[in-house]
């Protein structure tokens, strides 16, 4: 139970760390192929990109740490869970439209999700 808490939490983090890198990235007009030192330097001021990449970071960590305990198998299916996590987050601090179809693929990854947490292990041989 403690490592589906950690899995949980270590989802929800990179999830917000997204979150705060499409902030940062918003309006900034970066472009791959105008990769500079100027844009670099942007980018390391930026604020937001700089926090998410930071959270995403302490995301990566705990990650770690989940693989360290758990079976992949199990463990990155929940990785799903940031899709709806992603979505709302970005209705609610970003702004982004959220349309029916988007709703019926969360539904969908939520029901399995939920398969694969509650029945997992059950079938091993």
């Amino acid at each position: 139970m403690k490592n589906l808490l950690y899995i949980i939490v270590a989802v929800c983090i990179s999830s917000l760390g997204q979150i705060l890198l499409r902030r940062g990235m918003s309006g900034s007009g970066f472009e791959l192929s105008v990769l500079d030192t100027t844009t670099i330097l942007n980018l390391i001021k930026n604020f937001y990109v700089m926090s998410g990449l930071l959270v995403y970071g302490l995301s990566f960590i705990l990650w770690l740490y989940v693989l360290s305990h758990v079976q992949v198998s199990y463990a990155y299916p929940f990785v799903s869970l940031s899709y709806p996590i992603v979505m709302i987050l970005s209705n609610v601090f970003l702004k982004e439209p959220l349309g029916k179809g988007l709703w019926i693929g969360v539904f969908f990854i939520l029901i399995g999700t939920t398969i694969i947490g509650v029945t997992y292990g059950r079938w091993d041989s």
